[in-house]
């Protein structure tokens, strides 16, 4: 009786020591994701158990095969609560971005997050074409748009002031029709959010 009661006691002991050595052991990524906005890359985990991490390494891939470490964050080192991380790639290149977020604790292990990616396609924007110019009134502006629905027009005068325009939109060319402007040099403005864009031309 004795005896068995030493190895129960001799069990537990052993039972209790490698549930606290899992714990301590055991880190997880509550949540990984990337987000594109404009042309930069948020990424975003949320880290549990923190206490046996060094750091989390921030790798990028450009094939999904070829990983390479683009930023570095230290841990905080405790495990009794949870931590929102982030980091912001400004550098992309034109296609498919692979991202993993790789955690190294203070034994020199290595856990890996899942792979998110997402697939950019950089707009090309044309430099813009105003023809012919000069004109006696009517002229076509040739032009790309990032987000049309939201582009705007207005000829600004010599004296600096400004007209609103509403050009006709025909597969991408813009025509403007000025004709009852007096002859001078004059300034089609582009407005694309923040972006402002002129144009010259000269009215005959």
């Amino acid at each position: 009786m004795k005896t068995t009661t030493i190895y129960l006691k001799a069990l537990l002991c052993f039972a209790v020591l490698f549930s606290s050595l899992s714990v301590q052991a055991t880190i997880h990524f509550m949540k990984f994701s990337v987000e594109q906005k404009e042309e930069a890359a948020f990424l975003d985990w949320i880290s549990m158990d923190e206490d046996q991490v060094e750091s989390f390494s921030i790798e990028k891939s450009l094939d999904g095969k070829f990983w390479f470490e683009i930023s570095t964050v230290i841990a905080k080192r405790d495990s009794s609560v949870y931590y929102h991380n982030s980091y912001v790639d400004s550098n992309l290149a034109d296609g498919i971005q692979y991202y993993r977020v790789k955690l190294s604790t203070v034994n020199g292990k290595n856990e890996f997050s899942d792979v998110n990616s997402f697939k950019l396609e950089k707009e090309v924007y044309l430099i813009p074409e105003l023809f012919p110019n000069p004109s006696n009134g009517v002229f076509v502006l040739k032009y790309s748009f990032k987000n049309e629905d939201k582009a705007s027009f207005n000829v600004v005068t010599s004296r600096g002031k400004i007209v609103d325009l509403e050009p006709i939109n025909t597969n991408g060319l813009y025509t403007f029709d000025i004709s009852n402007f007096y002859p001078g040099i004059y300034f089609i403005q582009i407005i694309e959010g923040e972006k402002v864009t002129r144009v010259k031309l000269v009215k005959k």
